[in-house]
């Protein structure tokens, strides 16, 4: 019998604390009808509670989808900077370079900030 790899895991964090943009439901649909292709299950959220070590340790990136302004809070941040340090991986698509502005390990990750 073949086993099958693993499909990866990605959680798409779409919130927004300035301005929103409306393709964003669109781009969520069209990764997630297209994820299994790519062998890729998406799950999507705007809920910055489960940014904790237990919530983000099921999956292996982190998708900011057209993220605006602070959009987690600062146990969020935490949780989101030790996912990052134990290797897991994040993926920034269009304005997501334009949350967590002081923030500086996610303008650091992001390639927004210089050390």
């Amino acid at each position: 019998m073949v086993q099958q790899p693993r499909s990866s895991r990605v959680l798409i964090y779409s919130a927004t604390c300035g301005y929103r943009y409306d393709s964003i439901p669109t781009a969520i649909l069209a990764l997630q009808a297209n994820g299994t292709s790519i062998g890729v299950e998406f799950d999507a959220t705007e809920d910055k509670s489960l940014f904790t070590d237990a919530g983000l340790a099921g999956y292996d990136a982190v998708l900011f989808l057209s993220t605006t302004g602070e959009v987690l809070d600062d146990a969020g941040k935490a949780a989101l900077q030790n996912y990052l340090n134990l290797g897991g991986n994040s993926i920034g698509v269009h304005s997501s370079s334009d949350c967590l502005v002081s923030t500086a390990f996610y303008g650091h990750k992001i390639g927004a900030l210089r050390s």
